[in-house]
């Protein structure tokens, strides 16, 4: 956000009070995005709070997915307001809306935990202590994401530790050795703070909840038993420390805890270790076993920084779920693609298909990341290089090569060839450049007219993005709030002409004016999906079009019959294919995330071009169809819906139906 005065933002509904601030729902005037309005009125004598110049200094280093972001800092002469992104709840409301007295179910305590441990894992690398884990300072967005706000009481740390405060953290989630005086604490006491927090959400009850000071400790030691020299080493030397605190042994977590099984208690117990030394690390915690269940373990991913650029829109967010079934099929279906392009390939050299084919060798990862990230029930359509979005719609390989072959079994019954084929959902293939982007508009048009929250994705080559149609359809589209995702598949080189020298502006994501836009690195198949959810639930809130950019490369030529060298060189091509390769980019991401073994891979490799195989070697065994003048008429309807009578044809024919 660029700086604005507090009068860009409307204030909508008072969130909550402290001693120095007041924050608020807002909205930017502009924009209409939601935000959180942190007012913090100054005192003419003292100036700006110490806690607010340590959240400000803190929160813009600490940039990611799992901490509130800090928009902008606006500065008048009585007032300092902080924008932060709009979270929708904090944890501690999150559990009251709960009707089970606040307990949390197993899977969303476990993601919770997660998104918890990862925001501290990061303060912690960048050697920043939060000191003030509490359900009240864990927001959460409507996409059930939690992130760690409120950094007013964090400090950063160095070598040697610190000497600090023992005046941190919120009674009930204050660590022993601060309950006890020390001022030397380091990264363990935020883990104690998760510790408590873990056991809260099972029991939707706090698990320590102290009156004082001491009665904070009875209950620690009641629970995990009383401390000694012996179990912890120094421990009669913290200031607080008494001889004659009451001797308890150590209870059960289990007994607590009833409904955690052994790897959450195990956890657990590592997490409110009394000895701050015994304390595991957040990343440590963040590999342990009992997060390996989880559906998304080897795939809530982070995104790459370069994954996305944005107009006149915040960004998607830079976590992804998945799973490890859906990363396996995702490269399956991109091998698949590549291996039935490179067929098509061999048959037009072989003079087997004729007239234009369009191949998207490189460009994988559109298809497959926007049908990733879509169900059966939204749109496509799309220009003429459509043979992967058929395919991933649910086409077949041997119905898409058999069209490119001019069979009847073909998808389109060998009467589209490489620009025409069509699916349940998918509207083509359209050969007329960019007369595609005017239905798009249309088919959304008739989702929103029927209530279907579905979305429609429109692509266009940017050759297209110069045409009138390209901008009515953008006018019409915002004027009546279509749920549409324009989107330009941006693969570097025309057939002709050169961006530069025909567009004024190259930014294609930037060309919608009114539309909010986004720049996508579409040779990462995950940001692809990303990127088209975002949309998606953009659109389905009611808030209209986005024009996206699908940044990504071909590597053969516009059509087979240009070799696609006379504007740039093998030697581009190839270091395209070596450092920035779809496939080979989601096989390495594979391969460190533990989804698979090499070996696996392989397999998975070899499955899918044995299946293309197969199918392409059935589909050049199809018979040619007859030449007779009747077939040439027929299918003008889909078939099974043909009228009774049609004219024109031939001079002498009065009907055939």
């Amino acid at each position: 956000m660029d700086r604005r005065h507090p009068s860009s933002f409307q204030q909508l509904e008072k969130l909550g009070e402290g001693t120095y601030a007041t924050v608020y729902k807002g909205r930017n005037r502009q924009t209409g995005e939601l935000v959180a309005l942190k007012e913090i009125h100054l005192d003419s004598e003292e100036g700006t709070p110490s806690t607010a110049i340590r959240e400000i200094s803190l929160m813009k280093e600490l940039k990611h997915e799992n901490i509130v972001t800090l928009h902008d800092v606006i500065h008048t002469e009585n007032k300092l307001m902080l924008v932060f992104e709009y979270m929708d709840k904090d944890l501690k409301k999150y559990m009251d809306a709960r009707g089970d007295r606040g307990q949390l179910d197993h899977v969303t305590i476990k993601r919770f935990m997660q998104d918890l441990l990862r925001g501290t894992a990061f303060c912690h690398e960048n050697r920043v202590l939060h000191r003030d884990l509490k359900p009240q300072n864990l927001l959460i967005n409507t996409k059930g994401q939690l992130k760690l706000a409120d950094f007013g009481l964090a400090r950063a740390f160095g070598i040697p530790v610190n000497t600090f405060s023992n005046e941190v953290v919120t009674l009930w989630y204050r660590a022993p050795d601060v309950l006890l005086g020390s001022r030397t604490y380091n990264t363990s006491i935020d883990i104690w703070s998760a510790g408590c927090i873990m056991a809260e959400m099972y029991t939707g009850r706090p698990l320590f909840p102290g009156t004082t000071n001491e009665d904070q400790l009875q209950k620690i030691f009641r629970l995990m038993g009383t401390p000694s020299e012996r179990t912890w080493p120094g421990i009669s030397q913290l200031p607080e420390y008494k001889s004659n605190f009451p001797s308890y042994a150590t209870q059960s977590l289990a007994i607590l805890l009833p409904q955690i099984d052994q790897l959450g208690l195990d956890l657990l117990g590592k997490l409110l270790q009394l000895r701050p030394e015994n304390r595991i690390s957040a990343q440590d915690a963040l590999r342990h076993p009992w997060f390996s269940d989880l559906p998304n373990y080897a795939g809530h991913v982070k995104l790459s920084d370069e994954s996305f650029e944005t107009y006149n829109l915040d960004p998607p967010s830079y976590t992804l779920d998945t799973t490890k079934k859906e990363l396996k099929q995702m490269y399956y279906d991109m091998v698949a693609i590549r291996r039935m392009e490179m067929a098509a390939d061999r048959l037009y050299k072989e003079k087997k298909i004729r007239g234009f084919c369009h191949l998207s060798t490189g460009q994988e990862a559109v298809a497959v990341g926007i049908e990733h990230a879509i169900t059966r029930q939204d749109a496509i359509i799309t220009a003429y290089r459509c043979h992967g979005f058929a395919l991933m719609r649910g086409g077949t390989v041997k119905s898409i090569i058999g069209e490119l072959l001019g069979r009847r079994e073909g998808i389109a019954y060998g009467k589209g060839g490489s620009m025409h084929m069509f699916a349940p959902n998918f509207y083509g293939g359209n050969g007329i450049v960019g007369a595609q982007v005017p239905v798009g508009a249309g088919i959304a048009f008739a989702h929103q007219y029927t209530g279907s929250k579905t979305a429609t994705i429109t692509l266009y080559g940017d050759g297209a993005s110069n045409q009138g149609q390209v901008f009515e359809a953008f006018n019409m589209a915002k004027l009546w709030n279509l749920p549409v995702l324009f989107g330009c598949e941006n693969n570097k080189y025309g057939m002709g002409t050169s961006a530069a020298r025909s567009s004024a502006l190259t930014e294609y994501y930037k060309r919608g004016q009114y539309i909010p836009g986004l720049k996508i690195n579409a040779m990462d198949v995950l940001a692809v999906k990303a990127a088209v959810q975002y949309g998606k639930e953009y659109t389905a809130s009611d808030k209209g079009p986005l024009v996206f950019e699908y940044v990504t490369y071909r590597y053969g030529g516009h059509s087979m019959s240009d070799p696609g060298t006379t504007y740039r060189t093998r030697e581009e091509i190839q270091r395209m294919r070596s450092t920035n390769d779809p496939i080979a980019g989601l096989k390495q991401k594979i391969l460190d995330w533990g989804v698979c073994t090499e070996d696996e891979l392989k397999q998975i490799d070899k499955k899918a071009r044995e299946d293309v195989d197969v199918e392409v070697a059935e589909a050049e065994k199809m018979p040619p169809p007859d030449p007779t003048e009747k077939i040439l008429f027929e299918d003008i309807y889909v078939r099974g819906s043909e009228p009774a009578y049609i004219r024109g044809r031939t001079p002498d024919e009065t009907y055939y139906y």
